[in-house]
């Protein structure tokens, strides 16, 4: 009887011990690799098409590329009318904070402009800002909403997409994500110039 409580501990263990997220600090990933694994995830639904480059990086985003060691950006060609973007950041030690508030900066520029042209608002607001030890993604990814779903669709819809970005992100990471996207009070006077955001 013993051994057979011996037995089914140790088999318990070797389960709890199989499903211990792994520590970001060990994961060794290439940006583009993560990107890819979004991309896969949503399928005909993941709408970038166009790199961002590291110049916009910096002068859209404020990032600070010389603490940035390794990145993956892509965005919609058409970014007026749909504002998906995915920047996955591999950072220098200590940089990971400062790039989750470059983020959310840009992140509540967008939250303005869907707010005044709410086209597919619920994915924009849905966005996805992750850090997992070095790695620091911003994520605003998934089918487009037709013209006629309503705000329920639109939500369901939403919730859906990004189900499947947090399990591609968990996948790599060995751990659900935290989303770090503030968003921001809606006080109808958001909007702002959004020059670099229209025209990129």
């Amino acid at each position: 009887m013993k051994r057979i409580a011996i037995i089914v501990l140790a088999a318990a263990l070797a389960l709890c011990a199989a499903c211990t997220p792994v520590e970001p600090e060990n994961v060794n990933v290439a940006p583009a690799d993560i990107e890819a694994a979004i991309s896969s995830a949503l399928g005909e639904g993941y709408l970038c098409d166009t790199a961002i480059d590291a110049d916009r990086l910096a002068d859209y985003y404020g990032l600070d590329m010389s603490k940035v060691e390794g990145f993956a950006a892509k965005e919609n060609a058409v970014s007026s009318v749909y504002l998906d973007t995915v920047v996955i950041l591999e950072v220098a030690d200590g940089y990971a904070d400062e790039a989750v508030e470059a983020f959310n900066a840009a992140f509540a520029q967008s939250a303005g402009y869907v707010r005044m042209y709410p086209f597919d608002a619920a994915k924009v607001l849905g966005a996805r800002i992750f850090k997992s030890g070095n790695y620091v993604a911003y994520i605003i990814a998934g089918a487009a909403a037709g013209e006629d779903a309503t705000a329920e669709d639109e939500a369901r819809l939403a919730s859906d997409e990004y189900a499947k970005v947090d399990a591609a992100w968990q996948s790599i990471f060995g751990a659900a994500p935290e989303n770090l996207a503030v968003v921001p009070e809606d006080d109808g006077g958001q909007g702002g110039m959004f020059g670099g955001l229209i025209g990129g």
